[in-house]
């Protein structure tokens, strides 16, 4: 399981795949609410289309193309940047340093 994990040496897009699979997830959920339910009469035309594994096959795609996208759109958008470049301790903001200077008389 560690091999998933982010760190150093690993891509960044490793850190959306946890939310890939959770929106996946919720969307075949949604999307098994939907039918099962029969809104909208999706239950109804999923269940007469012929043929019907076409049918699911494409509506799981797009729902999983859909609510995936929209998780790892809000994990970008909610990253706060605070992890180190580098997979080691974070940067520091460069601080002013009092120094002497002597010139020359006139």
């Amino acid at each position: 399981m560690s091999a998933l994990l982010p760190g150093p040496g690993r891509p960044p897009f490793v850190k959306l795949l946890p939310h890939l699979a959770i929106g996946v997830g919720v969307g075949w959920s949604v999307l098994g609410a939907l039918v099962w339910f029969d809104i909208g009469g999706l239950g109804t035309l999923v269940s007469t289309a012929r043929p019907r594994s076409v049918v699911i096959f494409m509506l799981m795609a797009v729902f999983a193309i859909t609510w995936g996208s929209a998780a790892m759109g809000a994990a970008i958008m909610s990253d706060t940047g605070d992890d180190p470049p580098d997979g080691g301790h974070p940067a520091h903001e460069p601080a002013a340093i009092p120094v002497r200077v002597r010139t020359a008389r006139r």
